[in-house]
Order: structure tokens, then sequence, then C-alpha cells
């Protein structure tokens, strides 16, 4: 059995990396207010290039930050909430993105729930150290934690 999973983050790590996947919000919301104001006031370039900048600031938070952490928040609820199950790779794929330097792979997963007694397959996105990455091939298995209710999200112990 492999572990998957790359070391855990002190509460120091953990409150700056989140204060940081923020920081577009915190400023684009400011930025989105000046912007207005600026216009209402009638001067039309200074609103246009805060208004552009907000714009961007806040399209880089709902692109690229929120959804990370909603899977982020999906697989610690998982972690706290999910039936444990045991699962076997089918298919994995670097992904092409290193979060912290460590390399973020797309697996396939089939795994038996155990509820409902059904094979499923599920897809993933898993942070690996580079010792756990030459092991995810196909047949390797892996402790899960399932969803009750939708059988597609798991999370890998």
């Amino acid at each position: 059995m492999i572990k998957l999973t790359p070391r855990r983050q002190g509460l120091w790590e953990l409150l700056f990396v989140g204060f940081c996947q923020l920081l577009p919000l915190i400023f684009g919301i400011p930025l989105l207010a000046m912007g207005l104001t600026y216009l209402y006031k009638g001067e039309l370039v200074g609103s246009i290039l805060i208004l552009a900048g907000a714009l961007l600031t806040l399209l880089v938070f709902f692109i690229g930050v929120l959804p990370q952490l909603r899977m982020d928040l999906r697989a610690r609820r998982l972690m706290n909430t999910g039936d444990p199950a045991q699962g076997e790779i089918v298919h994995s794929e670097f992904s092409g993105t290193l979060i912290n330097n460590l390399p973020q792979y797309r697996l396939q997963i089939r795994y038996v729930h155990p509820r409902t007694g059904q094979e499923h397959i599920a897809r993933t996105l898993q942070v690996v150290d580079y010792s756990a990455a030459l092991c995810l091939t196909p047949g390797t298995s892996v402790p899960l934690r399932v969803s009750r209710d939708q059988p597609d999200h798991i999370a890998i112990e």
C-alpha cells in the first residue's frame, strides 16, 4: 500500500496559503468599488483602468483559485465523513501542473461502494510526492474515503 498524500501543512502554513488564495478577492472588490466611484464622478479614463484591473483580479480568483478551494474543502469533508473503501488505479497521467513543486496527477480509480456494493470508476486530481508518483501504475491499491451520497466524490487517504 502506498501513501500518496504529501506532508501535512502546519496551522500557520495553512493560514498563510489560505490568505494568499483570497488575495485576488480582497483586492478585487475594493478596486471594483473605486472604479465605480471614479465612473460616478465622471472620470472615464481612471474608472476604465481601475475597473479593468478589478475584473482581471476577480477573474483570477473565480477561474484559478475558487475551483481549487472547492476541491480542498470537499476532500477535507470526505476525510471526516466519508466511508472507507479500497480502490485500484485504472489510469494515471501527469496533469502538467505543479503545486508547491509537487506534481498533480489525474487519476481514474475503480472501487466498490461500501454501502451499495456497486462498482464505480471515479476521476480525481491528486498532488503526490515524487517518490509516490512512481507507484501510480494501473493495478495499484489505494485507500479511499467515498461520499455516501455521490459515488463520484472520493478522497485518497
